[in-house]
């Protein structure tokens, strides 16, 4: 798509860095705000680490230039990532597929969806394994680099009360042990590296002092409530919490000695809720809506220069907004 970049940051496989007509924010840090939102069916996702999703039952996947503070509040000034999940249906089915590839990539998806006795009580499962072997390896510790290994669950269960009400109850589990991709040194001359170490001759092999740990967790539940009231009014709620933790090493030197050298641990949650009422005539319409978010984020970066522990770089940031 025109106007959009997305890729990983740094240090990270699951971490989302999002711009959009240029705009966004490439500092995973938990006190920087983003500049481009993402939503998974309607819930705001606050922190960047988790945020580039595998979502297995995804039905689409909308993107809003910005800015879109208008509908979608701050930190969208960018625009907006949506994602969207199939919606839950009265007829059983069921999908499985199965994915192989190079480097032993397999990846195996799962899916149902089923009534629970009678149409008025819908449920879906989804379960994935991604995984495959990485491109490269780190020549010091014999671990592999820029591998995949990804577990992911989500569950839906609605209660269609009548064609005016249904409430949908939701969570989602994914777990992130992938291995980033590692960087090395165009030239041998490094001052700080008296062995004066070459290039490697693979682009994807590193010789990094430090253990490829990239662990990334996120979880979340969300319930949705859907209200005609009549011809011209409708009523939505949406209540949520999520949270996720990462534990990442950086080794921004490349090399076997502790020069740069960075172990990061981040953890978040949120609560939110919003309601939303929406008019609708022949001559008018309207957004009416209601939405509170509280949220901490912090985490600790401890910072290895030159052999020594520089000390640790440590904090939290909590963040309670009401818009109307």
């Amino acid at each position: 798509m025109p106007d959009l970049t997305i890729y990983a940051a740094r240090g990270s496989s699951s971490t989302v860095t999002a711009y959009l007509r240029g705009v966004g924010q490439s500092d995973p840090l938990w006190g920087v705000d983003p500049g481009v939102g993402v939503y998974i069916d309607d819930v705001y996702v606050a922190r960047p680490q988790g945020a580039l999703l595998d979502v297995v039952d995804v039905d689409r996947i909308e993107v809003l230039r910005g800015p879109q503070g208008t509908l979608y509040g701050k930190n969208t000034i960018g625009g907006a990532i949506k994602y969207l999940t199939k919606p839950l249906s009265s007829d059983f089915s069921a999908k499985t597929s199965v994915s192989v590839g190079s480097y032993h990539q397999l990846d195996v998806k799962a899916s149902v969806n089923t009534p629970l006795g009678s149409d008025a009580v819908r449920s879906s499962l989804s379960v994935a394994s991604l995984s495959r072997d990485g491109y490269g390896n780190n020549l010091r510790t014999g671990e592999e680099v820029s591998d995949k290994e990804i577990l992911v669950a989500r569950g839906q269960l609605g209660f269609f009360v009548s064609d005016t009400l249904n409430i949908v109850l939701s969570a989602d589990w994914m777990d992130d042990q992938s291995g980033v991709p590692g960087a090395q040194r165009l030239n041998a001359f490094n001052p700080f590296d008296p062995s004066h170490t070459p290039p490697l001759n693979s682009r994807f092999d590193v010789q990094n002092g430090m253990g490829n740990v990239n662990d990334t967790s996120m979880s979340g539940g969300a319930g949705t409530v859907n209200w005609t009231i009549n011809d011209h009014w409708w009523f939505k709620s949406i209540s949520a919490y999520r949270e996720s933790d990462t534990d990442t090493n950086i080794d921004f030197d490349t090399l076997p000695n502790k020069i740069v050298d960075v172990r990061a641990l981040y953890h978040d949650h949120q609560t939110t809720q919003e309601f939303q009422f929406n008019y609708g005539s022949d001559n008018l319409n309207g957004v009416f809506g209601l939405y509170y978010f509280d949220g901490a984020a912090g985490g600790a970066v401890f910072n290895n220069f030159i052999n020594l522990l520089f000390g640790t770089t440590a904090g939290a940031t909590n963040t309670e907004s009401i818009a109307l």
